[in-house]
C-alpha cells in the first residue's frame, strides 16, 4: 500500500515540478541475446564490462523505485535476474519485463519472481506475427517455443502476462492473423491479451539505425483495428487507448504528441552503468560506476529543460510515453 501511495504521488507532482528522484527506471540489464531480430541492434553490442550484482546493489538499493521495468537484450539470460528482483522489491509496486520467449528456464526464475510478491508484476512474450513471419522477423525458428512460454506465464499466480506485438515494414496488417494463430494454440486467449508497440529506430537502445522502412498509412491502419477491435477499459485500458491515439499522432508529425517527462520522472539506464534522459536520446549524462544516480540526476538540470520542450530525437514508445502522459494529466485539452 506504501509503494502504491509513493507511486500516485510522484505521479500527481510530475504534472507540476521535476521529482527529486524519478519514479520510472527502465533498466537494460544486459545486452546478451540469442536471437538476431530485423527490429533490432542490441544483439551485435559488446556484453564486456556490465554491471556486476555488487554494482547494481550499490547503485539502486537506496533509491526508491516504485515502477521498475527490466530490460535487455535478453533479461532472462541474466543469471541475476531473481536477485536483481530483489534488489528492487523493498520500495517497489510494479516490476515488468519483457522476453523472447526461447530462454528455457524462465518461467522458473518468473515463479521465484513472483514469490516476492510485488504488487504489480507484469510479464510480457514478443510474438510479431504467425509461425512463419514470426520465425523470419526473429532470425530463429522461435514461434512455438514462446507460445509454450506464454502458457506457462499465464499460470503463474501473481503475474500479469501478455503478448507484445510491435508493428513494422516486416509485418503490416497481419495484427488478427497473429491473434488467430495464437489463438489456435490456446483457445482462451484473448485479443486483450496483446499489447501494441511501433518500431523505431535509435542508436541508443535499439542500435538499429537505417534498419527499418516506415510506411506511415500501413501502421495508422493497424493501430486503428486494434483501436476498433480491442476492448481496453479501466485505467490500464484508458492509458492503452491514449497512448495508441497519441500514436497516431506521432506517426503523422514524427514528433511527441506531448510534453516529454524524461528526467521528470523517469531514466534510463543501460547495461554499463551509463545513464541516459530516456531509451530514445543518446545523450549520456553520467555512469553508475563513477557517481550516485542522486548526483547525476540532481547534474541533468540543463537536459531536463531540453526534454521537457521536446528538444530531443523524439519518440513514442511505452518505455518512455506512459510516464509522460500520467503526467500531463492535468492538460485536459491535451488528453483527448
Amino acid at each position: 500500500m506504501i509503494s502504491l501511495f509513493r507511486l500516485g504521488w510522484n505521479i500527481g507532482w510530475s504534472n507540476f515540478i521535476r521529482l527529486n528522484n524519478p519514479y520510472k527506471l527502465t533498466f537494460a540489464i544486459t545486452s546478451k541475446c540469442n536471437l538476431r531480430c530485423k527490429t533490432c541492434g542490441i544483439w551485435q553490442e559488446n556484453s564486456n564490462n556490465e554491471l556486476t550484482l555488487d554494482e547494481i546493489k550499490n547503485a539502486f538499493s537506496k533509491t526508491k523505485f516504485p515502477w521498475v521495468n527490466l530490460t535487455g537484450g535478453e533479461p532472462f539470460l541474466h543469471d541475476k535476474l531473481y536477485e536483481i528482483a530483489k534488489i528492487f522489491r523493498k520500495n517497489g509496486f510494479m516490476l515488468s519485463f519483457i522476453t523472447n520467449g526461447t530462454i528455457p528456464n524462465s518461467s522458473k526464475v518468473l515463479k521465484k519472481i513472483a514469490e516476492l510478491k510485488f504488487p504489480k508484476l507484469v510479464a510480457g512474450v514478443s510474438i510479431d506475427g504467425p509461425k512463419e513471419l514470426h520465425d523470419s522477423i526473429r532470425g530463429l525458428p522461435t514461434f512455438d517455443k514462446a507460445i509454450s512460454t506464454y502458457k506457462k506465464f499465464r499460470k503463474i499466480k501473481g503475474v500479469g502476462s501478455y503478448i507484445g506485438y510491435t508493428i513494422s515494414e516486416f509485418n503490416y496488417g497481419r495484427i488478427n492473423e497473429t491473434f488467430k494463430a495464437i489463438k489456435s494454440e490456446i483457445p482462451s486467449f484473448k485479443l486483450k491479451e496483446m499489447h501494441f508497440n511501433i518500431a523505431w529506430e535509435n542508436d541508443n537502445y535499439l542500435k538499429n539505425m537505417g534498419k527499418m522502412d516506415f510506411n506511415k498509412n500501413a501502421i495508422i491502419q493497424d493501430i486503428k483495428f486494434v483501436l476498433k477491435n480491442k476492448k481496453m477499459y479501466g485505467v490500464i485500458g484508458t492509458m492503452e487507448r491514449i497512448f495508441l491515439k497519441f500514436a497516431i499522432k506521432f506517426v503523422k508529425t514524427g514528433k511527441s504528441p506531448l510534453p516529454c517527462k524524461a528526467l521528470t520522472s523517469s531514466i534510463f539506464v543501460n547495461p554499463k552503468g551509463t545513464v541516459y534522459p530516456c531509451t530514445g536520446w543518446n545523450h549520456p549524462i553520467g555512469n553508475l560506476k563513477k557517481n550516485s544516480l542522486k548526483i547525476i540526476w540532481k547534474n541533468a538540470t540543463s537536459e531536463h529543460k531540453l526534454a521537457k520542450k521536446n528538444k530531443c530525437p523524439q519518440c513514442w514508445t511505452p518505455c518512455e510515453a506512459y510516464q509522460t502522459i500520467y503526467g500531463n494529466l492535468t492538460n485536459l485539452s491535451l488528453i483527448k
